[in-house]
């Protein structure tokens, strides 16, 4: 019985140093392959890093010419077209800048506020939604426009917010008010105007007389004043009236109100 047991003591532990001598071994050999693999992967990033050097091109930065943020004046040359977007502060559009180009000016404390020149010719000032936290903070955008100053287009969209438009004049002349408060001193649209108001408030007198126009006029819930006709009386309805003039002004007023004066008939 003893030689047995001590046979048998003997055997486990050979075992044990064939056992450990085996997940040495192997601990060893995980070790390398892992390091063998990660060797492997790196050499082929590498590799195609290297290859692919002549074929990625660095995004294009906008140019500080065609950018403004918060805090400075920019100024825009050869303007066709200009969209304006307003989201939460005030933006005034201000006639009179001396010489051919257009100023932007932003005071914006959110820093939510740009403009820029998308494309030739075509200029985007932005005011978008600075969020709940930064209500009562500074914000404003003043566009400084020549005397005189023609756009082939303007678009005018508010969100929220007030817009004030001295003057402008367009081929092609679009209003958007979601809500909020919209005054146009004087808009003069060669060829068409069409004006939408969801729930906002929007003023406009147009520089041209009313028989200038084709109208075509939508009411829901709320009301448009053209000239010295009213229509919406809370049902609903589209009116269509032709003076033969080619010019279009189209009207439409969700819940909220549109007020259009014109001046007087020569």
């Amino acid at each position: 019985m003893k030689k047995f047991t001590k046979i048998s003591l003997i055997a486990g532990t050979a075992c044990l140093v064939i056992g450990t001598a085996v997940l040495t071994v192997a601990f060893a050999l995980d070790t390398r392959l892992h390091e063998e693999i990660k060797r492997a992967k790196n050499e082929i990033a590498a590799e195609v890093m290297k290859e692919s050097t002549y074929h990625i091109q660095p995004v294009p930065q906008t140019p500080p010419s065609s950018f403004s943020e918060d805090g400075s004046e920019i100024v825009f040359e050869g303007i066709k077209k200009m969209e304006i977007e307003v989201d939460g502060g005030a933006v005034q559009v201000v006639q009179g800048a001396e010489g051919p180009a257009i100023t932007v000016s932003i005071s914006d404390e959110t820093g939510r506020s740009s403009c820029y020149e998308e494309e030739a010719g075509e200029l985007k000032v932005k005011m978008q939604p600075a969020g709940s936290n930064r209500i009562g903070e500074k914000r404003q955008i003043q566009v400084f426009v020549p005397e005189g100053y023609e756009f082939q287009e303007a678009e005018f969209k508010v969100k929220d917010g007030v817009l004030d438009v001295e003057s402008v004049s367009a081929g092609k002349l679009d209003i958007e008010v979601e809500s909020g408060v919209a005054e146009f001193s004087q808009v003069t649209a060669e060829r068409e105007m069409e004006v939408e108001c969801e729930s906002g408030e929007l003023n406009i007198f147009v520089n041209q007389a009313e028989s200038d126009f084709d109208y075509t006029v939508k009411a829901k819930m709320g009301g448009i004043l053209l000239g010295g006709q009213y229509y919406g009386d809370g049902k609903g309805g589209e009116w269509n009236s032709s003076n033969g003039s080619g010019r279009k002004m189209k009207l439409e007023c969700d819940t909220g109100m549109i007020a259009v004066e014109f001046k007087d008939e020569e």
